[in-house]
């Protein structure tokens, strides 16, 4: 396998090894200042190849910090910019402390906010002489607020009719009696002079939310204008958007705002692919097939466009001998079900940014573990695979991903995730593989070079199948597949020289890109962190009921379930009233719901997340999937079981995976163990591949196995599979799975096609 991954480099030639340390951590600049772990670190210089070095302002000596660990502090929300996001102090109620580094940072922030704090202080400044004086008569009312702005702007006139144009004073725009007042009761408070008076919007940033018609605006405009001609640009949408938002203001009483350029020009990447068919072939085309035509043509700049797409391995792998991963089980040595991969491929540079391996056929969880995957730092490799001679060093948010027609990747619910964290979307023409060719070919390569020399591989087609057994013939485990992966992605496909990219390696075209102060990869700010999971989850409109919220015979409650429903005026144990309410649920968890809380609900406060969490009263539930769920009830369904039911719930999903793990050749009867394909259906049930690339693939399996003890009831099993009553573990009904003709019992308990994730 080394000489392999050796491939593309003359013999004996050590491997180049590039590292996250090779590219800045963030966009900084020399003398900036940020928190690192609440003390305050002045950035020096970026040692080349190396660590980024500060000045420790509380211990007043250098400091050294590897990009990897700066990256992992970012994640954690230890080190903070100022001016970026909201400072984390371990201590909120020590005052002192909070004081002492709020007053660090204040230099730190952007100027033009330090000089509006500045002025905000001269109104604190001239109450606090007013008053100090004997016969004064000043008091904290709106009168003497009033006598304030007016010493305070006379003050002002004289002192600016003597500074030059870049130094005179500007005053607050709103500077009433009532925000006067408000600014000498918070500096009362805080005794922070002007750094307590920084706008809020500087010290904890709050995105800038659109109401949603000013997109319906701005997209009907750009619809209505492919008709009227061919030669228009966001300039001209802008233009339009303006008219016709006064328009809809005028007509409707409303006071929206017209949309910035860079608002404009977002959307019109969003709508690149429809806007290119819509020319060429009109609207009605456009809109069935909403894909990309033309000539594809690399971006200029690193994460300006990112291709994904599924595929499934060539390959048959085998589970290994779990015994040595703590799970006690001898599974057989025959090949497993061929494996699927959803990766992400950065177009400019065709470096692998992210992927997902799984059992799973295509739905969103692998999509949106593969695009997380995609903008997280890839830290882990170091440390889960040390001999693995470098990094994977793509991560940062895309501008726009481009995906064909799969129902995962067109479904609305992706597509109203990814522009909650801004990222845009392309679909590229159903049905013709060179309209994303750039992760097509990546696919080819991936199989040429490293899947058909492992040994189990199929081939791509019967022709190159040969003689070969693949089933028999497997052997390489699934942990060791995801080590020699990253390895040959990292070693081999990254750093060997591509025409495509005029002689360059990926990974310096990707290394280029990344030391660019213009278009460095962009990280989740602190507020999409908070939202991202919002990406996993489904949003159906349910509705709740004194029994809690039923989603897919699951009920959710909780007690402020229940007062969103007093609130509604709906409550009672006789009430049979419907409350409408929103929902998100997680798709590897669906024991959760998030259910979103109408304003003015009596016990919320007003900066309440708007979410309340409500957790199923089933507790079998807990960490199963979407998939997994519907396969559970759907089999007590045919067996006679109740889904709602937590006791045939809980029977109904250990025979299922009991079956799964016979299927992937568990010795759960006493018999020797022999696989059986199901189509991936078995380990899809049995969680493999279900926690990321960074855990070992049957982590989550494991999971199961010790929450529900089944090692022990795989152990104390007799010859004829039934389980021993010592075992410490309820006997089960005889509830048999039912069987459909031309199917194998592992096949029909999982069905003969995969169950939708996304239908919500």
């Amino acid at each position: 396998m080394n000489e392999l991954l050796r491939n593309g480099f003359a013999a004996g030639q050590p491997l180049p090894r590039a590292s996250l340390d090779d590219m800045m951590a963030d966009d900084l600049k020399v003398d900036d200042i940020v928190f690192i772990d609440e003390i305050a670190h002045k950035f020096l210089a970026k040692i080349e190849h190396g660590p980024h070095v500060f000045w420790n302002g509380d211990q007043e000596k250098q400091v050294q910090f590897g990009t990897a660990e700066l990256l992992n502090l970012q994640a954690e929300h230890r080190y903070y910019r100022p001016g970026r996001g909201a400072p984390k102090f371990a201590k909120p109620a020590d005052a002192d402390e909070h004081r002492s580094r709020l007053r660090v940072a204040f230099n730190a922030f952007p100027e033009a906010s330090r000089r509006k704090a500045e002025a905000k202080y001269l109104f604190v400044t001239m109450f606090k002489t007013m008053s100090s004086k004997p016969d004064a008569d000043i008091v904290r009312n709106e009168g003497s607020a009033k006598k304030v702005i007016e010493a305070v702007e006379a003050a002002v006139e004289k002192s600016n009719a003597l500074l030059p144009d870049d130094r005179k004073i500007v005053l607050p725009q709103n500077r009433s009696p009532r925000s006067v007042l408000r600014w000498i009761a918070k500096e009362e408070a805080l005794q922070l002079q002007g750094s307590g008076l920084l706008h809020g919007t500087c010290v904890t940033p709050r995105p800038q939310t659109i109401p949603p018609k000013v997109y319906e605006i701005v997209a009907g405009e750009i619809r209505r204008m492919v008709g009227v001609s061919h030669k228009f640009g966001p300039t001209k949408i802008l233009i339009m958007v303006k008219a016709k938002i006064e328009e809809y203001n005028d007509r409707h009483g409303t006071k929206l705002e017209a949309p910035s350029l860079t608002t404009v020009q977002n959307e019109y990447r969003r709508f690149d692919a429809w806007i290119r068919l819509a020319k060429a072939e009109g609207v009605a085309k456009a809109d069935l097939e909403y894909g990309s035509v033309g000539k594809l043509e690399r971006p200029a700049r690193i994460l300006d466009l990112v291709e994904v797409d599924h595929h499934k391995f060539d390959l048959h792998p085998v589970t290994g001998d779990l015994g040595k991963t703590h799970l006690g089980v001898e599974l057989a040595k025959g090949g497993l079900d061929r494996f699927w991969i959803c990766l992400a491929l950065d177009v400019h540079s065709g470096y692998p940014l992210g992927f997902a391996i799984t059992f799973e056929p295509g739905g969103l969880i692998p999509a949106v573990m593969c695009i997380d995957h995609a903008i997280r730092p890839k830290t882990y490799v170091g440390t889960c695979w040390p001999d693995i001679r470098g990094d994977l060093l793509g991560f940062g948010k895309p501008v726009k991903l481009r995906y064909d027609n799969a129902k995962e990747f067109v479904s609305l619910q992706l597509q109203q995730n990814l522009a909650r964290i801004g990222v845009g979307f392309e679909l590229a023409v159903p049905g013709k593989p060179n309209s994303k060719p750039y992760v097509e070919r990546h696919f080819g390569t991936i199989e040429r070079d490293f899947v058909h020399w492992l040994a189990g591989s199929t081939g791509a087609n019967i022709g190159e199948k040969g003689d070969r057994r693949p089933q028999k013939e497997a052997a390489v485990n699934l942990d060791s597949f995801t080590m020699l992966f990253h390895q040959y992605l990292i070693e081999c496909f990254a750093r060997r020289e591509q025409n495509g990219l005029d002689g360059d390696t990926p990974e310096q075209r990707w290394l280029r890109g990344a030391s660019s102060a213009s278009h460095r990869p962009r990280p989740l700010t602190p507020y999409e962190q908070s939202r991202w999971d919002v990406v996993t989850t489904l949003e159906p409109d349910l509705n709740a009921t004194d029994e809690g919220i039923r989603w897919k015979n699951i009920f959710y409650q909780s007690p402020e379930v229940q007062a969103i429903r007093r609130h509604a005026g709906h409550y009672g144990p006789r009430s049979k009233t419907l409350t409408p309410v929103r929902v998100r649920i997680p798709l590897l968890d669906v024991s959760r719901a998030y259910v979103a809380v109408p304003v003015g609900t009596p016990g919320f406060a007003a900066d309440h997340p708007g979410e309340i969490l409500a957790v199923a009263t089933n507790p079998h539930v807990a960490g199963r999937t979407v998939w997994q769920h519907q396969v559970v009830c759907d089999d007590l369904k045919r067996s006679g079981g109740k889904p709602t039911n937590p006791t045939d719930y809980e029977l109904g999903f250990r025979r299922l995976f009991r079956n799964a793990m016979e299927a992937m050749g568990a010795n759960v009867d006493g018999d020797p163990g022999k696989v059986t394909l199901t189509g991936g259906q078995a380990p899809r049930f049995a969680g493999v591949y279900l926690v990321g690339a960074d855990q070992p693939a049957f982590a989550k399996t494991k999971e199961t196995l010790d929450r529900y003890d089944l090692l022990a009831e795989f152990a104390d099993a007799d010859a004829d599979g039934i389980v021993s009553q010592g075992a410490g573990v309820p006997e089960e009904p005889a509830m048999e799975t039912s069987k459909v003709p031309g199917k194998t019992t592992a096949e029909s308990a999982w069905g003969a096609a995969p169950i939708d994730d996304d239908e919500e």
